[in-house]
C-alpha cells in the first residue's frame, strides 16, 4: 500500500463550513479537504493583512492628528502676535512721520534746534527709516500667508484622522489626502 493510499475504513471524515451555503457536509475526499482548508488558511491571512494595515493607517492618523494638534497651538499665537504687531508698526510709520515733520520745522527754527534736528534726520537717514517702512507691512502681509499655508496644512493633516477617513458609508483616497495636505 501507498502512502497517499487509504483504506476505506482509514478516510478520515473532515466537516467542512461552506460560507456559500448554509449547508455543513462531510468531505470524504482529502485532496478536497485540504484545499478547502488552505483557502481559508489564505483567507485568514489576506484577513490579517487587512487588520495590520488598518492599524498602521490609524497610527499614521493619530500621529497626524497629534502633530496637526501640536502646530496649531504655537500658530495661534503667532498670528495674534503678527495681528499685533501690524497695528504697532502702523503706530510707529504714523510717528516717524511726526518726528520727520518735526524734524523739518526744527531745521527753520533757531540754531540751537536745528542741531537738534539735523541729528534726527542723520539718524534717520543711517537707519534707512524710509525703507524700513516700505518693507515691514509687506513682510508682515507675507509672513501672514506663510502662517496661513501652514494652517491649511494643518487642516489638511486634521483630514488624515481615521474617523474622517474611513467613514461607514464612504472612502476617501488616502493618496489624495496626503497629497493635499503637502500643498
Amino acid at each position: 500500500m501507498k502512502e497517499c493510499e487509504f483504506l476505506q475504513e482509514e478516510r478520515p471524515s473532515v466537516l467542512i463550513v461552506d460560507d456559500s451555503k448554509p449547508v455543513q457536509r462531510y468531505v470524504e475526499d482529502p485532496a478536497y479537504a485540504w484545499n478547502r482548508t488552505l483557502d481559508a488558511l489564505d483567507k485568514l491571512h489576506e484577513t490579517q493583512r487587512r487588520i495590520i494595515e488598518e492599524q498602521k493607517l490609524d497610527a499614521v492618523a493619530r500621529l497626524a492628528a497629534g502633530v496637526a494638534h501640536e502646530i496649531n497651538n504655537p500658530l495661534g499665537f503667532i498670528q495674534s502676535n503678527l495681528h499685533t504687531l501690524s497695528v504697532y508698526s502702523r503706530i510707529l510709520a504714523d510717528g516717524s512721520d511726526r518726528m520727520l515733520k518735526m524734524a523739518v520745522l526744527l531745521l527753520d527754527a533757531d540754531a540751537g534746534a536745528q542741531d537738534e534736528a539735523a541729528e534726527i534726520v542723520d539718524w534717520m537717514k543711517k537707519v534707512k527709516l524710509p525703507r524700513i517702512r516700505q518693507d515691514i507691512e509687506p513682510l508682515i502681509a507675507e509672513t501672514c500667508e506663510g502662517i496661513e499655508r501652514i494652517a491649511s496644512i494643518v487642516n489638511s493633516m486634521r483630514g488624515l484622522d481615521k474617523a474622517n477617513i474611513c467613514k461607514k458609508t464612504e472612502m476617501q483616497d488616502l493618496g489624495e489626502l496626503v497629497s493635499s495636505s503637502l500643498y
